[in-house]
């Protein structure tokens, strides 16, 4: 039996974050790193082991490390608007993600993209950094990934679709966010983006992006804060893990290792009340309680401040976009969804 359009499809988050992609039967993520290596660099690596790091790739002749050893290895900061959506720095994590989630070569994959909403005005620049042709080398496997085309969709959009559209694209769930006024809040790593659903409509010309206001500076923030207030129990940390430190936030409680766990509720609410604040006046701006019949949370950042923002909104119908654990996936799983209504009426 041939395979269906929908086997092609890959849905991509190229998130500020997290990289984050799903087919018809995997979804992976990494961090967002990228660090273009020397060829002795990467020839040393690949020494070490005959199947090479998990971390390491070379994109169309080019090596690089991504993830967690990019990071080690200090990659420049990261790219935001139209520096991001070029062929060398978007389409090679965009290749990455690929290959992590198709085990042989595939031709002609169908792309769908999301961005936020700020970036609509790139969306041409997503698809030209996008629609190559990919040979990826890593993990001691050669695989060519050609990108026959891209699609685009607004990142929160692709949230309140996974609480709608029940997997297969046939039927609906969450009907109730089909009446009424729906605000959909996405905090990501970079911006908090807000758009609104009229009737289950998405209402395009509300959607608002606020760069600089991501969980990216939450985390910078609450870091710094830790070390001012404990400068000789970490006089000798220079690093920390970002899972921890994202527990810390959720939890207020900060797993120091060897150093044992220590309260960390006051810093974490130093570091979490800027985003808060400006999720509220979002939800003030478009209305607050008495203008929105519900609130759908998605973005792994949602996932990470639920208890906080439930606290500050006391709305009673909010809604996340997914578990709060796998809330990270939220947005390219609607993707997929979406994909599948395409799919089922025949325009895919």
């Amino acid at each position: 039996m041939g395979k269906s359009k929908i086997d092609y499809v890959a849905v991509v988050d190229v998130g500020n974050s997290e990289i984050k992609a799903k087919n018809a039967t995997r979804e992976i993520f990494y961090r967002h790193a990228i660090y273009q290596l020397t060829e002795n660099e990467y020839n040393q690596i690949l020494s070490r082991s005959p199947k090479g790091h998990p971390d390491v790739y070379r994109v169309n002749g080019i090596p690089y490390a991504v993830g967690e050893l990019a990071e080690g290895k200090g990659f420049r900061d990261r790219m935001y608007g139209s520096e991001r959506y070029n062929e060398l720095y978007y389409g090679t994590l965009l290749a990455i993600a690929l290959f992590r989630l198709y085990e042989k070569s595939v031709n002609n994959i169908i792309v769908f993209a999301s961005h936020p909403p700020k970036d609509v005005i790139y969306r041409q620049q997503i698809e030209n950094s996008a629609k190559h042709k990919w040979i990826v080398e890593g993990q001691g496997e050669s695989r060519t990934l050609s990108v026959g085309s891209v699609y685009k969709f607004d990142e929160p959009v692709g949230g309140v679709m996974n609480l709608i559209i029940n997997k297969g694209g046939k039927t609906y769930k969450r009907s109730e966010l089909k009446e009424g006024s729906t605000l959909v809040l996405d905090v990501g790593g970079y911006t908090i983006d807000a758009v609104a659903l009229d009737d289950g409509q998405v209402d395009y010309t509300s959607a608002v992006s606020v760069p600089d206001s991501g969980i990216i500076q939450v985390e910078k923030r609450f870091i710094n804060e830790f070390r001012s207030n404990n400068p000789v129990l970490l006089q000798s940390a220079n690093k920390f893990s970002e899972k921890r430190v994202r527990q810390a936030l959720t939890t207020g409680i900060f797993n120091l290792g060897g150093l044992g766990e220590k309260n960390c509720e006051e810093e974490a609410k130093v570091a979490t009340s800027g985003i808060l604040r400006t999720l509220r006046d979002l939800y003030s701006q478009f209305g607050g309680v008495t203008g929105n019949d519900q609130i759908v949370l998605t973005g792994g950042g949602c996932g990470l401040l639920y208890p906080r923002i439930q606290n500050m909104f006391m709305h009673p119908r909010l809604f996340l976009a997914d578990d709060p654990e796998d809330l990270r996936f939220a947005n390219v799983r609607g993707g997929m969804r979406m994909m599948e209504v395409y799919d089922s009426q025949g325009v895919l």
